[in-house]
């Protein structure tokens, strides 16, 4: 099992229900959890989420369902894992929560232990997810250190292609096209084409738009 010591350990609740609200920050913060509880999710947005772990909340509430906080977080906090309870049984409801991401699906009522490994389980996701999101994060800064016309060698040998080919489709020489492979290779720190395939891979669409051209000249 994941050892939630070295997680976010927070556990934030947004139900509508004072005594499931108390019932749960009781259980959690006798299983060794921090929790923030919050009566609404106008509450939890306020001031919930910016060092959760997890998130657990209602479906079925006056201000904003769960699935609409669903919504809004992935928007505003796409790495935080979400529970998400409901009083009764939905399969279209359940299907829709995890289509947006949720973790898992409650019904109520649920045992202690289902509740306390489904938030282990929540917080291993969420852990997961931040180290995702900060790899991605160091890869995207590493592309934006290239020139305009570093990346776009970079791009055509992401894709496969020889620096004949490169050459030829950017009007310049094959020599060139190594001089740029070396430099490229020298700015994002690694050794060869396979592990410039897997920084393009994990920056995805943050690195579509390189630091500014003023600043790195496309020059051959």
């Amino acid at each position: 099992m994941t050892d939630v010591a070295e997680m976010v350990k927070t556990v934030c609740l947004v139900d509508d229900d004072p005594q499931v609200l108390a019932s749960l920050t009781i259980l959690l913060e006798r299983a060794g959890f921090k929790v923030g509880a919050f009566g609404s999710a106008h509450d939890f947005f306020a001031d919930g989420f910016a060092d959760a772990g997890c998130l657990i909340v209602d479906m079925k509430m006056p201000e904003m369902t769960g699935i609409e906080v669903q919504r809004r977080l992935g928007e505003e906090a796409p790495t935080l894992p979400v529970v998400v309870l409901s009083g009764s049984s939905e399969l279209k409801t359940a299907v829709e929560a995890m289509k947006l991401g949720a973790v898992d699906f409650l019904e109520k009522p649920f045992n202690a232990d289902t509740l306390l490994a489904t938030v282990e389980k929540a917080l291993a996701e969420g852990h997961r997810r931040r180290a995702e999101e900060a790899q991605r994060d160091r890869a995207a800064e590493q592309i934006r250190s290239l020139s305009p016309r570093e990346l776009e060698v970079l791009e055509r040998v992401a894709r496969g292609e020889q620096s004949k080919v490169i050459a030829f489709e950017l009007g310049i020489s094959p020599r060139t096209v190594e001089i740029h492979r070396v430099n490229i290779l020298r700015k994002t720190g690694l050794r060869n084409v396979a592990d410039l395939v897997h920084l393009v891979e994990r920056a995805g669409p943050r690195a579509a738009h390189p630091a500014n051209s003023d600043n790195n000249p496309s020059h051959d």
